[in-house]
């Protein structure tokens, strides 16, 4: 996945954003003129190594249909835990 959205923070600082699609380790590849930054590729892990997606189930209309403007609710249901999700569109 390639993304190049950046915010220019000052002349010399950016922030970067990416919603990666799925758990696991990720690099973020970060280039100045084609050459990379010292670091750069950075890995970074999403999610958790131990995570077990057998464990989660979730319900509600906010999964199903929504509409702009309004908020989306819907459930999140983990062995132990408990969590409502409100998503606004």
């Amino acid at each position: 996945m390639y993304v190049y959205v950046y915010v220019c923070v000052s002349l010399d600082r950016y922030a970067v954003n990416f919603v990666p699609r799925e758990s696991g380790l990720h690099y973020v590849h970060v280039k100045l003129d084609g050459v990379h930054v010292p670091g750069s590729p950075y890995p970074v892990q999403v999610g958790r190594l131990d995570a077990d997606a057998s464990r989660v189930t979730a319900y509600g209309d906010g999964l199903y249909k929504g509409f702009t403007g309004t908020s989306g609710v819907f459930h999140v249901l983990e062995r132990g835990s408990y969590v409502v999700c409100r998503a606004s569109g």
